[in-house]
């Protein structure tokens, strides 16, 4: 039997929220799915993205690896086992880039993140770690917000991060049902369609 997407336990091996030490960079991977959402400093990124087992390839004394399209090569890094194709991809803040990403990569159980600052072509790599307190972001029982950097607030704006506090989806249904968004109705069975 075929697997039909062989890199999809890559994929869910990724997925989670991943923050730097500073929680200054906020990385939230799809479970199982090729999207990515990197905020870094109120810059932001949302796309999918690829991923590729890093395989070695002797050029000289230099490690080599071919990631995404053939002939493209890169020099690969210490305990890389996985390469996030997002090499050139912008990070940008009210339609301004600021940002480029230089290499993206997992190794060591840390996901690995090189930028470019585009303003004075200044390079800085950050380490990202699993966010293990299983909580999800979103609203808390007492009117409140869990954002994807792990704090907590009330404004409509992150203080931490800057990220805007979406607002709450919410179905009214013709059974007289007004509340959460889910797949049906939780009164009626009626299919929500979206």
């Amino acid at each position: 039997m075929q697997v039909q997407n062989p890199m999809y336990k890559f994929y869910k091996k990724l997925g989670g929220t991943w923050k730097s030490a500073d929680g200054y960079c906020v990385a939230v991977l799809g479970k199982g799915t090729s999207s990515i959402k990197i905020s870094y400093c109120g810059a932001e990124l949302e796309r999918g993205y690829s991923v590729y087992e890093t395989g070695i390839l002797q050029m000289g004394t230099a490690p080599m690896i071919v990631g995404g399209m053939m002939g493209q090569f890169y020099q690969r890094h210490d305990g890389e086992e996985l390469m996030l194709d997002l090499r050139g991809a912008i990070l940008s803040a009210d339609g301004k880039g600021l940002f480029r990403i230089e290499a993206f990569w997992y190794g060591n159980e840390e996901l690995h993140l090189e930028l470019t600052e585009l303003c004075n072509g200044q390079r800085s790599g950050m380490p990202l770690t699993r966010c293990e307190d299983g909580t999800k972001p979103g609203a808390l029982p007492d009117g409140g917000f869990l954002c994807v950097c792990g704090n907590r607030f009330t404004s409509r704006f992150c203080p931490e991060c800057g990220m805007l506090r979406p607002e709450p989806k919410t179905y009214s249904c013709a059974c007289g049902y007004t509340g959460g968004v889910g797949k049906f109705c939780p009164n009626c069975g009626k299919k929500i369609e979206e």
